[in-house]
């Protein structure tokens, strides 16, 4: 593919994106895309055959690097992969902050065909992984609230600079992480 279409693919999911993040996927259509950006539906077509390839093709940077992020972590031996997961995760959600965003408020696009059924097999994925590595259960509780915290996290700061963002949830990441070090699990509670 040539420079010029690659710019033009990226620049129609920068406008496809902008507007699902408005009014949601269900209610975008291609010819509000083709619209915004000042072209004909079939110049857009010829890019993406569909409405779906074309949301499917919005999360795939973040759902591959989340499965590389998986296969990395498979690498390295039990307990010691729960902090590189949790700061590749970060990083990558820092870095598709506006996919993130979107995915979050729209719930269609979660259950999308080409986005929910990946995201529930990464999530297996991550759960097989965690249990393989023989990791205490109260660790892998703690990795599954460190990984949905930076989610919510990176989501609920937007206007925030990534850089300034990254270091108080990378802190919030790593006190879940080793919260069991400080207090025996039987004296956690509500008070």
């Amino acid at each position: 593919m040539d420079t010029r279409a690659s710019d033009t693919r990226a620049r129609i999911q920068q406008v496809a994106l902008e507007l699902f993040m408005e009014q949601g996927c269900t209610n975008t259509s291609i010819r509000e895309i083709a619209e915004r950006l000042g072209v004909t539906k079939a110049a857009l077509y010829y890019h993406f055959r569909t409405k779906d390839e074309l949301i499917g093709s919005l999360a795939t940077p973040f759902l591959d690097g989340f499965a590389e992020l998986l296969t990395i972590a498979q690498e390295q031996d039990g307990d010691e992969m729960s902090r590189p997961l949790v700061e590749g995760y970060l990083d990558l959600l820092l870095a598709q902050r506006p996919l993130v965003g979107w995915l979050r408020e729209d719930y269609p696009a979660r259950l999308h065909p080409t986005i929910g059924p990946v995201l529930e097999s990464l999530g297996d994925r991550l759960k097989a992984l965690m249990g393989g590595a023989e990791m205490p259960f109260d660790k892998q509780v703690r990795v599954t609230a460190a990984l949905g915290a930076l989610g919510v996290g990176v989501s609920e700061f937007p206007a925030a600079d990534s850089d300034d963002l990254r270091g108080p949830l990378l802190q919030a990441a790593r006190a879940v992480l080793d919260a069991s070090e400080r207090m025996a699990p039987d004296t956690v509670g509500l008070t």
